[in-house]
């Protein structure tokens, strides 16, 4: 025992101070074994208080993090992986928790990444099948509402027309070139041997106006439907016609020459701006003054070489552009205000289509979409402000031969046409019913939502998209009208 001199306490062998009051106890300076037998159970340094403090246990390696990353790496198996999941984050959080007591984060960490990645790995092997499957899954099948079906008293054959026929007066609607909607989508509107107005739920004749000699495409607002009709001269002017009464007005006659008509086009907002078209000029003016607008001539060679005429053209929903379609290989884009090109949309080289057969805008009109029949691709969105096509749509064997967009935008419907002789399709092998087909898909995705097909070897002539986008109404070149619901 070595005793302090200040206080006179007892202390053991080995103490260089003293217990009680601190001080350096008067005893000989140890030897190296038991320097380093003090140094492991002494302080170094004199206590601050009146005894000394404990020394902190050494941190421990985390069994649970060192399991983690054992268990990460003993193959894809799933549940291993699981497990060294859930006892990473565990390990982890307890780490964080103990103040440096527990070690083992970097165990932790790699067995939550390996098992994160094998699972990840697993988890992509299972969906990949499943998302294709989900991919290529078949469309669903559009379902009738009401159809009128075409008879041969209602067709005139024309001898050198193969399935072209028109409507003879006073029987059935015929061939019906265009359909529409009217905003409320209580009425559909039909232009065949006469404007025909049905009851859009239940198909029953509401109006039927003859002699009326409309030209291109009519546009539908409310219960009020406007189109360009020629008169005993040739002259155009804008019809306007009440649905519901049948009344029928004529707006401002513009001044027009001595120019023969092709065609006619209508601004979808209201039909305000109306233009007429022959082989090389287009001529537009304001539907309710008869003011001129502009006249455009568009060009028939470029580098000495002939580029065509004029195959279609469509005007923008607020009727100041103008796409037109200048034979297969090239659409203009026409300021009509001024008069001039915008630009030139050129398809791409390693695409092969027909002359586009319809041109639409899309109701924002960013986007525009050209209808091609006798090819592969059946239609194309352009993107109207750069001038690329932005996605090609297929699905119709020989083609596509009539289009139409949703209110909204949000849904195309194109019909397809099947090739001039039935026969083709025993010699190729292929079913002898196949008949005009109806596809129904999202814009924003050229997947199919919805089909339909009909039996024969007729083509679709016109086709139309409720407001609401629950029915579809599709017309054939045998003179059926059938309404189909997409069930949405």
């Amino acid at each position: 025992m070595t005793t302090c001199d200040h206080c006179q306490r007892d202390n053991p062998p080995h103490a260089r101070f003293c217990g009680q009051c601190g001080k350096e106890l008067p005893s000989a300076a140890p030897d190296a074994a038991d320097a380093i037998a003090m140094e492991m159970v002494e302080p170094t340094a004199p206590p601050t208080g009146a005894s000394p403090q404990p020394r902190a246990p050494a941190p421990q390696l985390s069994i649970m993090a060192v399991m983690s990353l054992v268990l990460a790496f003993l193959g894809c198996l799933l549940i291993p992986q699981m497990v060294s999941l859930v006892l990473g984050v565990v390990a982890l959080r307890r780490i964080r928790r103990s103040q440096g007591m527990l070690t083992g984060r970097g165990f932790a960490v790699g067995g939550i990444c390996v098992s994160s990645a094998c699972l990840l790995f697993v988890a992509a092997i299972v969906a990949l099948p499943i998302g294709i499957a989900v991919l290529n899954q078949p469309a669903a099948t559009l379902t009738e509402a009401w159809r009128i079906d075409g008879s041969p008293s209602d067709i005139e054959q024309q001898p050198d027309a193969g399935d072209m026929a028109y409507g003879a007066e006073g029987a059935g609607p015929g061939i019906i070139e265009q359909l529409a909607y009217s905003s409320d989508g209580e009425l559909l509107v039909g232009r065949g041997n006469a404007l025909y107005v049905w009851d859009a739920g239940s198909g029953r004749e509401r109006q039927r106006i003859s002699d009326l000699h409309f030209v291109g495409r009519f546009v539908v607002d409310g219960d009020r439907l406007r189109a360009v009709r020629l008169s005993d001269s040739g002259s155009p002017s804008v019809a306007e016609i009440d649905l519901r009464s049948g009344g029928t007005a004529t707006l401002a006659t513009p001044t027009w020459g001595d120019d023969y008509v092709l065609g006619a086009e209508l601004s979808s907002r209201g039909g305000g701006v109306a233009a007429v078209f022959n082989e090389d000029t287009i001529w537009a003016w304001e539907a309710d003054t008869g003011e001129t607008i502009s006249q455009f001539r568009i060009p028939e060679v470029s580098g000495g070489e002939p580029i065509g005429y004029i195959d279609a053209v469509a005007l923008s929903p607020d009727g100041r552009l103008a796409l037109v379609a200048q034979g297969s290989r090239r659409m203009l884009l026409v300021d009509v205000q001024r008069a001039a090109e915008i630009r030139r949309f050129e398809p791409p080289p390693d695409l092969s289509f027909d002359t586009p057969t319809m041109l639409l805008f899309l109701p924002d009109g960013k986007m525009a979409l050209s209808v091609h029949g006798g090819s592969s691709v059946s239609a194309i969105l352009w993107d109207v402000e750069g001038g690329a096509d932005q996605r090609r749509l297929e699905g119709h064997r020989w083609g596509s031969a009539s289009a139409a967009v949703s209110a909204d935008g949000q849904f195309i419907v194109t019909g397809g046409r099947t090739a001039g002789d039935a026969n083709y399709f025993v010699l190729h092998g292929q079913p002898r019913d196949y008949g005009g087909d109806v596809i129904l898909r999202k814009t924003d995705g050229a997947r199919e939502l919805a089909t339909f097909y009909k039996d024969g070897t007729s083509r679709v002539t016109a086709l139309a998209l409720s407001p609401d986008g629950r029915r579809v109404a599709a017309a054939y070149a045998d003179g059926t009208l059938i309404v189909l619901d997409t069930g949405r």
